[in-house]
């Protein structure tokens, strides 16, 4: 990685010009998208008005690599930290102080044509400022203590990979008798933890115990068609497909409660996976 910044006296950043090479072995795989990455988030945190992006990656007679969370954005984050560090360091300015001063501002667009919403770094680095020094007089501090009180909804978006009319994500539940329900979907192995995450959001919809909860996964010839939910979109396409799946399991099964216990499904309520509905007493 190379990188060279241009930046004012009291430590505004004026323009960056990023440079990265990739090694991704003797296979295409994901290098188009690591290689992207590598430069198109260098915008996101810090103020860069002006900004050149330049990007290679070789092939080599090693195995194949594949993604891993946040493929290609870590290593180049890092080397602007240490670079902004040397920059404070020749200008002779706090680290911190300076991050505050040059941090993007919410809801503002990028060089690179990127749009920021909310921004939570200004507060973090605050707090770290002053668990650093002691002080609390800094005019950056004070501001984006301001900042910090004013209410921020964050907007979360579900952009299919595919665009057309078909679901993205599909999933299927089993329930049977003995109270086990088993998430059937169609998605890949290597996001470590997703199952889990999968089985909590459907034990949380039908107010069951996690532990009840089986996940089959990757097996074609079992699980439901799905277009994918591959680089690091697990939890928003899959998960938000299994919430779906659950609602309509629980209000089926509300309404089979409901008539066993002659009440209106509205009126039946699940505790630890039992229903129950609310006891009338007779007039006498």
């Amino acid at each position: 990685m190379k990188m060279r910044t241009g930046v004012t006296k009291d430590g505004k950043i004026t323009g960056m010009h990023t440079q990265t090479l990739l090694d991704g072995g003797a296979y295409g795989g994901y290098g188009v998208a690591s290689t992207f990455y590598t430069g198109v988030l260098q915008t996101t945190t810090y103020e860069i008005p002006r900004y050149k992006f330049d990007a290679c990656r070789v092939f080599t007679n090693k195995p194949p690599c594949g993604p891993k969370r946040g493929h290609g954005t870590p290593q180049p984050r890092f080397g602007q930290e240490v670079q902004l560090d040397k920059i404070a360091e020749k200008l002779k300015i706090d680290p911190a102080e300076l991050r505050l001063g040059i941090v993007a501002k919410p809801n503002t667009l990028t060089a690179n044509w990127l749009k920021l919403g909310t921004i939570g770094s200004p507060n973090a680095s605050a707090r770290w400022w002053r668990a650093r020094t002691g002080k609390t007089n800094s005019s950056n501090f004070r501001r984006s203590r301001r900042r910090s009180r004013l209410r921020r909804v964050p907007v979360r978006r579900r952009l299919p990979i595919y665009w057309n009319k078909m679901p993205q994500s599909g999933v299927q539940l089993l329930i049977d008798r003995s109270g086990q329900v088993t998430v059937f979907l169609r998605r890949d192995r290597d996001r470590a933890g997703s199952d889990d995450v999968l089985a909590a959001i459907v034990a949380e919809v039908l107010g069951i115990d996690a532990y009840d909860v089986r996940c089959v996964t990757g097996d074609t010839g079992l699980t439901p068609v799905d277009l994918g939910s591959y680089s690091s979109r697990v939890t928003v396409m899959m998960g938000n497909a299994a919430i779906q799946a659950a609602e309509r399991l629980r209000d089926f099964i509300a309404r089979a409660a409901a008539e066993h216990m002659e009440t209106l499904p509205r009126t039946s309520a699940s505790r630890a996976g039992a229903y129950s509905a609310p006891m009338t007493r007779a007039s006498s």
